[in-house]
């Protein structure tokens, strides 16, 4: 996500141009901005691991690979260390508040998107493209949460199929959630649709990104580690843990779901 009056450039395609960029937008008294409130920072740390083809297990009793982790920490704290310090306190809808509003907040590599910013509405639209990833390319973003499903609790199924299948519908997904300022999740709205003009291209910018994110876990107690997870990281990149107690709390955690 980025300011395009700002950068004056073309956004960073990846993480070593990221850092490059956020060198040079200190010399200009400008900054970064990457939102490290829990969970944010974690999301971040576990989408660079993704990238770099080391991505955090499924299920605790999974191998875990220390060497992606330790070089996705290094390049957390490498860019964090050029963002604007208000950035430990902000979540994403923060990040996209302050740089709608401030001039000095020019670009974040890295958050989920609220594509509503993009629109012609606000003080100064931003724009958003592709994650710029260590590896050189866009995978491993950080997906899943929220879906859409029929619970066999359901009394009403008939009804609640209609419903699902009215809202999956691919041309509805398109018309109609993206002319209300919706996300929707059919991929012809990602593809190039006219309605992304509206939203300065920011869907079709960021397919390749979504085509190829990584999924959190879904195992039972992942929610509360990340929550946990997120706290240390925040700590973690404040300066309030080291890195090594940093990474065996965060590993601790993890395995403890096994038990």
């Amino acid at each position: 996500m980025y300011r395009a009056d700002l950068l004056g450039e073309a956004a960073p395609a990846r993480w070593s141009e990221v850092i490059a960029l956020g060198r040079r937008l200190r010399r200009q008294d400008r900054w970064l901005v990457l939102p490290a409130l829990s969970p944010h920072g974690l999301l971040v740390l576990l989408a660079l691991c993704a990238n770099l083809g080391e991505p955090w297990p499924d299920e605790p009793g999974q191998p875990l690979g220390r060497r992606g982790l330790r070089e996705a920490m290094d390049l957390l704290q490498q860019v964090f260390a050029l963002c604007h310090p208000d950035s430990a306190q902000m979540n994403a809808i923060h990040a996209h508040d302050a740089m709608v509003a401030r001039d000095d907040l020019a670009c974040c590599p890295l958050m989920y998107a609220y594509l509503t910013y993009a629109e012609a509405d606000q003080r100064r639209p931003l724009r958003f493209g592709a994650f710029p990833g260590p590896a050189g390319h866009p995978g491993g973003s950080v997906l899943g949460g929220t879906g859409l499903g029929i619970s066999r609790h359901c009394r009403e199924p008939a009804q609640a199929r209609a419903l699902v299948r009215h809202l999956a519908d691919p041309a509805r997904q398109v018309r109609v959630f993206m002319a209300h300022h919706g996300q929707p999740a059919a991929a012809g709205a990602w593809a190039g649709a006219p309605e992304d003009a509206a939203y300065g291209g920011a869907f079709a910018a960021m397919r390749t990104t979504m085509d190829s994110a990584w999924v959190r876990p879904r195992c039972k107690g992942y929610i509360g580690w990340q929550a946990r997870a997120g706290e240390l990281t925040q700590a973690w990149l404040q300066g309030q843990l080291d890195a090594a107690a940093f990474e065996d709390r965060l590993i601790e955690g993890w395995l403890a779901l096994a038990r």
